[in-house]
């Protein structure tokens, strides 16, 4: 298994399964690459070419599988952040 560090305020240990290793990774990466809208600047979604550009960089193939695990944890961060509104 891979161990990651969260760079949070709270820094916090995890451990990844090794499958999901670059999917997180990437994930991560990716973190400055969310769209915003309104102005507020509400988080909406990944900008998907900038974060592919991101796995790129990153040295992981930007297949399928991977998009598909990006979608999901975007969707799950999104429903978390805006769960109060």
């Amino acid at each position: 298994m891979a161990r990651a560090v969260a760079e949070a305020e709270d820094e916090e240990i995890f451990v990844v399964i090794e499958a999901n290793r670059d999917a997180v990774l990437a994930f991560c990466a990716c973190c400055t690459q969310w769209r915003r809208a309104g102005t507020a600047g509400m988080m909406v979604g990944l900008d998907y070419p900038a974060a592919r550009a991101t796995v790129e960089w990153l040295g992981i193939a930007p297949t399928p599988e991977l998009l598909a695990d990006l979608r999901s944890m975007e969707a799950a961060s999104l429903a978390e952040l805006h769960r109060d509104r």
